[in-house]
């Protein structure tokens, strides 16, 4: 199996992400966008600290603080086809602030909904 190019991304995008923007397609990947609602883990170094699940404003700006997990919600819904597996990765710009992506790095074939 091989990897798709740009132009076969291009030609098969409106059946795979909801809602779909081919603005959003970077060098054969698409760039999915953070949804209105977050997990924050609480601070156990932090006896005030709590679970924060937020609802989002479009846009709203957000903190993860240091050493925290969180679950992001992606905005699009994303339909993998039964015959390919798509790839998650994070931006370089985001890992160099600190973020380190430690779930999954593939959506199985077949699977439908928004990714966590």
């Amino acid at each position: 199996m091989a990897f798709w190019s740009t132009q076969t991304l291009k030609k098969r995008l409106p059946a795979l992400i909801d809602p779909c923007d081919e603005t959003k397609i970077k060098e054969a990947s698409y760039e999915l966008k953070i949804g209105s609602e977050i997990y924050i883990s609480k601070d156990y170094h932090d006896n005030n600290s709590q679970h924060t699940k937020r609802f989002l404003a479009n846009n709203e700006p957000f903190t993860i603080p240091p050493g925290q997990f969180a679950f992001l919600l992606t905005e699009e819904c994303v339909s993998v086809p039964s015959d390919a597996i798509a790839f998650i990765s994070m931006k370089a710009s985001s890992k160099y602030k600190g973020l380190v992506n430690i779930s999954g790095f593939h959506v199985d074939p077949g699977y439908k909904g928004k990714l966590l």
